[in-house]
């Protein structure tokens, strides 16, 4: 659940599953009065209510930019270029242009800031370095300044970092100038005048909210805590929220006396997307909106309770075992598995790999539909994935595609020695598990019986540099065998079992070129690959998956 809330006029824009597991985006108020949806054929994305709440921005999965004003018949598109992939808008607070960041599809250069004037249709491209990874626009309220997370390809030791560029002038410079850890900013980080940001700063385990002085980069205020995940100055800008793994704490600014704290057990941690944690305030800053881990929106009436105003619609499921346990990986890190196993299993089995960032999910709608059908599912929260906490992924640093290639294997291992080795085992994954689905299949010794791919990452994914700063080792030598270690373009033909891959033409994390390439090395070793392509889709797949569904189940027989 991704939301957001006009504090005025107590809108509400939700993107949610409806009662067919497809996400929507959801206009009610918060006392639960219906505006009107936005249907799941667009594909919509994280949705923002323009400063009068009058009108919703959101970018959809196809890399296009709509708005939709309540009222009329339906949403309009207002940035298409077939060049770009578009992502992450956000409404400045003259309620004319947005801010969005997109990558050349066709280039397959890594991604930069926009800003797309609503009224002439201009589009004006605020940063271009080819070595920098750009993304996750924040407005100041002065329509001044936008903040950004920034990582540099070019040098993958150095951690992200916040960087603003001037709009009218494109000049460009760090909120920091030295730092040796993560630097994060979110919405919600820029004062009210903008003459401040806050800003999440960690290293080596030290987590530190930080309000940063534009004009001089003095430290206004700052905050340390282990469980720190993010921070929000309150819209009048007299309160700092500081949002813990397992509380919030609501503190003055700037004398930073703490006047609240609400502990999150009555509740759920706070979700984050890639563009910070999932809140929202009222218009006093009386009451503090958040989606919890649980895709639950919560209410909290700072000082009072805290209520769920509205629950995630889950998909309705199969009956199922369900079982956790931990398998100590290659170098002896216990990682948590979990299996879902159907009242009456048939013989093959899915370790199922989730995306990158992501976690574990009883409700994913693929799953629950092969468990009806009588195929367990298992599945490894390999290093790196929500839940391991940012201690786990500074020890990941340039071991991704290596490390987590490892933990996926010995979940495989594992259950065989649990379930009986002559069960088949198939291993499928979406997205960056679809990544390391390539890598775990071309290793020497596996457990695995086929193989499926579901909008998978590929070379490009690396080369786009979205995690490019910890995926690989610093190291020139080891960095050039990692290079070809990770690449699954150069490892698909060590491939021996049968693959199956699912790819959407208009997918940018992976080209339909590199899929022809996996398949065409897999065929030339003797393998064997079925390649199927959609043309009118992209990442996720969306538009096809009763075909993806059908096929797999005759993939599957093929294997009992």
């Amino acid at each position: 659940m991704i939301f957001d809330i006009h504090a005025e006029t107590e809108r509400l824009a939700v993107l949610r599953r409806g009662p067919d597991s497809r996400h929507k985006i959801f206009l009610r108020t918060v006392q639960g009065q219906t505006l009107g949806e936005i249907p799941a054929d667009l594909l919509p994305l994280e949705p923002h209510w323009s400063s009068d709440g009058s009108t919703v921005a959101f970018g959809s999965n196809d890399g296009l930019l709509y708005i939709h004003r309540l009222g009329e018949t339906g949403p309009k598109v207002v940035f298409a270029n077939p060049s770009l992939q578009a992502g992450f808008c956000e409404w400045a607070a003259d309620g004319n242009r947005l801010v969005f960041s997109a990558y050349d599809r066709v280039r397959h250069t890594p991604p930069s800031i926009y800003c797309l004037a609503l009224d002439t249709g201009h589009t004006l491209q605020l940063t271009n370095d080819p070595k920098t990874v750009d993304r996750f626009p924040h407005w100041s309220p002065s329509g001044q300044w936008v903040a950004f997370q920034r990582q540099f390809l070019d040098e993958p030791e150095l951690p992200r970092r916040v960087y603003l560029v001037e709009v009218q002038s494109g000049r460009c410079f760090p909120a920091l100038d030295v730092f040796e850890g993560e630097c994060e900013t979110a919405r919600f980080s820029w004062s009210p005048d903008s003459s401040s940001l806050l800003v999440t700063l960690s290293h080596k385990g030290r987590v530190e909210l930080r309000i940063i002085g534009l004009q001089d980069q003095s430290t206004a205020w700052s905050y340390e805590s282990e469980t720190i995940q993010r921070g929000a100055f309150s819209p009048q800008g007299d309160r700092i929220l500081c949002i813990c793994s397992d509380e919030l704490l609501w503190f003055a600014y700037p004398e930073g006396t703490l006047l609240q704290r609400l502990s999150l057990a009555s509740a759920a941690s706070v979700w984050n997307y890639y563009t910070g944690a999932q809140i929202g305030f009222d218009l006093h800053a009386t009451a503090v909106y958040f989606v919890g881990a649980n895709a639950c929106l919560y209410r909290w009436r700072i000082g009072g309770n805290c209520d769920c105003i509205l629950q995630d619609t889950p998909p309705v499921g199969p009956a199922f075992t369900h079982e956790e346990y931990f398998v100590p990986s290659r170098d002896g890190r216990p990682i948590p598995v979990q299996r879902f196993i159907p009242s009456q299993p048939r013989s093959p089995a899915i370790l199922y790999v989730h995306g990158g960032g992501g976690v574990i999910d009883p409700d994913d709608p693929f799953m629950l539909r092969l468990l009806a059908e009588g195929i367990e599912f298992v599945s490894a929260a390999y290093r790196g994935s929500s839940g391991y906490g940012r201690e786990h992924e500074e020890a990941n640093r340039g071991e991704y595609g290596r490390a987590d290639v490892w933990d996926v294997l010995a979940a495989g291992f594992d259950w065989k020695k649990r379930a009986g080795e002559n069960r088949p085992l198939i291993l499928a994954g979406y997205s960056y598990g679809g990544f390391l689905t390539f890598l775990a299949l071309a290793q020497e010794e596996t457990p695995w019986a086929g193989g499926i791919t579901l909008w998978s990452g590929t070379d490009t994914f690396l080369h786009l540099g979205l995690d490019r700063h910890r995926a690989f080792p610093t190291d020139a030598d080891q960095y050039a065998a990692a290079q070809v270690e990770r690449s699954p373009l150069k490892q698909a033909g060590r491939i021996r079992v049968p693959l199956l891959i699912f790819h959407g033409a208009l997918d940018t994390v992976a080209t339909t070129d590199e899929m022809r390439a996996i398949q065409a090395s897999v065929l030339s070793q003797g393998g064997e690959c079925e390649l199927i392509i959609f043309d009118d889709d992209t990442h996720g797949l969306m538009r096809h998956r009763d075909e993806i569904h059908a096929r797999v189940m005759s993939f599957l027989k093929q294997l009992e």
